[in-house]
């Protein structure tokens, strides 16, 4: 398979894959920790922006944390950036496969 083709792939299962996980993570209901598995990217990004104000402690005494916008626009990007990010694990999965082919086949 040639390199534009590999490309073009991965970026139509990346995309295909990301909007699938995406549908489920907000659509079934689950707990949230599974939610948190799938959309662990997001998480990722949303820890980047910190802690936001203190609002005080639940009835276990965990602190609780306001959001702010600057949360939301983490938490946007992240949801945005599923797309390359599954595009990219694609592409590399298609590369190792055709190199193997490769190799078989010399």
């Amino acid at each position: 398979m040639t390199v534009g083709k590999r490309i073009l792939l991965a970026i139509v299962c990346g995309c295909f894959f990301a909007t699938l996980l995406l549908l489920i993570a907000f659509t079934i209901e689950m707990p949230d920790k599974l939610r948190g598995v799938l959309l662990w990217n997001v998480g990722v990004f949303v820890r980047l922006a910190g802690n936001g104000p203190l609002l005080g402690y639940d009835e276990q005494g965990n602190p609780m944390y306001e959001g702010t916008p600057v949360h939301l626009i983490f938490g946007l990007i992240g949801v945005i950036s599923t797309f390359p990010i599954y595009s990219v694990i694609f592409f590399i999965i298609f590369t190792v496969k055709d190199k193997l082919k490769e190799k078989r086949g010399a």
